[in-house]
């Protein structure tokens, strides 16, 4: 924790001095936004993205897809591909993970609510 920008709070009748580290600074900072409706907007997950799961860490290498079943909820992803322009080969994408993935899902998730539309285009 010393590698870590630390944040003064003041806390208890005392007014003794606590510090937060910079992580969980972030994590107050966030959740204060969300409560006081500072973004504005409401982001859309759908159940069964809230039951099932996309991996958390970068999976092994090799690992082409992907499933997560919680009850009657399932989810596959399979690893795409890209085409390198420079090497004019084919190249093997990685398994989408992580909190950008996450991200990634939910903003999906929201246009598609908002615009009221089966696909989104990407790219």
């Amino acid at each position: 924790m010393d590698n870590y920008r630390k944040f003064p709070i003041i806390t208890g009748a005392s007014h003794s001095v606590r510090y937060l580290d910079s992580r969980i600074n972030r994590v107050l900072t966030a959740a204060n936004d969300l409560r006081d409706g500072a973004s504005g907007e409401v982001g859309f997950i759908h159940a069964t993205l809230c039951q099932t799961f996309l991996p958390c860490g970068k999976p092994q290498i090799g690992l082409r897809k992907w499933e997560s079943i919680n009850g009657h909820s399932a989810m596959r992803i399979e690893a795409g591909t890209a085409f390198d322009s420079n090497s004019g080969k084919w190249i093997d994408l990685p398994l989408p993970s992580g909190i950008k993935a996450r991200l990634a899902l939910i903003y999906l998730s929201t246009l598609a609510v908002k615009k009221q539309i089966a696909y989104c285009a990407i790219g």
